[in-house]
């Protein structure tokens, strides 16, 4: 065993140039067989294994055409995507502050399907759990096995007079979705307090490892991806380059445990150039390892 820095984020500060999967690999041998070991070797085998990426780009592929085959009033784009190390070390501190057990993450690899349409945003957010239904059935046909969901609870913050979004019925939800309703974690019934609508469902393969679907109308993607229900805010925020001053307040106050020092960060294909980043291997941003678009 190695000599044990403080944190993981010292594995990727210093003089010497490492990559991301051997810093990683170097910290999991140095703590030794614990849960944080396993947490982060699943990570490893999921969001940053190049062959195991490999083998998702054919069941992307096949899902794709599975939905385009079954789809025929509105277009569709998938993405997939490994859950960058910052994002992950943020959950796993989140998750650890709430005194949960880390095996509640399952969401390094993710699909991520957005429907439009020039219906309602409301028949489209029904249109979504109709998607989301059939999506069960490809991947148990795939060998993947659904997981059941936590009941997604009310959401402190979230007031439904000061964010105009579209809320489905949840009757019409539950006859839509039938006996698949259990599997569901349905923020499109129950918002973040920040706006926040899909529906997401796990899916274990049968290595262990896991992929998480979600499903939002284009509608809700620009919402998630402006972190806000106000419609003037219409212009995507880059994270990484907002909260790079270490002197950012709403930073300590978010991350004050986790703080990453930009500077000291010597990572092979990470590069900071003053207040921007170029990130291609995961560290800041979500690796991404297949993208298609299908129009209507």
């Amino acid at each position: 065993m190695g000599t044990l820095k403080r944190n993981i984020l010292e594995y990727f500060y210093g003089e010497k140039k490492v990559d991301l999967v051997s810093a990683i690999a170097s910290y999991i041998k140095d703590i030794g067989p614990s849960q944080e070991a396993t947490f982060w070797k699943l990570y490893l085998k999921s969001a940053l294994d190049e062959k195991y990426h490999d083998r998702l780009r054919g069941l992307f592929n096949s899902l794709h055409d599975f939905v385009k085959k079954n789809v025929v009033d509105y277009g569709f784009e998938i993405e997939a995507r490994g859950k960058s190390f910052k994002s992950t070390l943020e959950k796993k501190m989140k998750v650890q502050s709430e005194k949960k057990s880390l095996d509640t993450i399952k969401d390094f690899v993710g699909f991520r399907i957005v429907i439009y349409s020039g219906k309602s945003e409301i028949e489209q957010i029904y249109d979504a759990h109709r998607l989301a239904k059939i999506c069960v059935d490809f991947f148990e046909g795939q060998g993947y096995i659904p997981c059941k969901a936590d009941d997604v609870k009310e959401t402190d913050g979230f007031d439904k007079n000061k964010c105009s979004i579209d809320i489905p019925e949840k009757e019409k939800v539950e006859e839509i979705l039938g006996d698949y309703y259990g599997f569901f974690k349905n923020y499109n019934l129950t918002p973040k307090a920040n706006g926040y609508q899909a529906i997401h469902v796990i899916f274990k393969d049968d290595e262990g490892r896991y992929i998480e679907l979600q499903i939002r109308t284009l509608e809700q993607d620009a919402r998630a991806e402006n972190d806000s229900c106000e419609e003037e805010k219409s212009v995507n925020v880059d994270v990484e380059d907002e909260y790079l001053d270490a002197g950012h307040d709403e930073y300590k106050k978010k991350y004050k445990k986790i703080f990453i020092d930009y500077d000291r960060v010597n990572l092979i294909g990470f590069i900071k150039t003053g207040k921007k980043i170029k990130d291609v291997v995961g560290f800041t941003k979500a690796l991404l390892i297949y993208h298609r678009t299908r129009k209507k």
